[in-house]
């Protein structure tokens, strides 16, 4: 548990604000997926995107 209480939360907060920073409204959530799914892919992860939008996005086990 020591390892977890030596983490710096600011990276969280950084994407917080950027996902606060782009206008999705109901039913007008696409800038926001986009961003969202183009992280996922700058990370290496798996992303899939449904018929109705929702993301599903996976990291290999470690």
């Amino acid at each position: 548990m020591s390892e977890l209480s030596q983490l710096s939360p600011q990276p969280l907060w950084d994407i917080f604000a950027k996902i606060c920073s782009i206008p999705h409204p109901s039913y007008h959530e696409e800038q926001l997926a986009e961003h969202i799914v183009s992280w996922a892919k700058e990370k290496g992860l798996y992303v899939d995107r449904d018929q109705v939008g929702n993301i599903l996005i996976r990291k290999p086990a470690t």
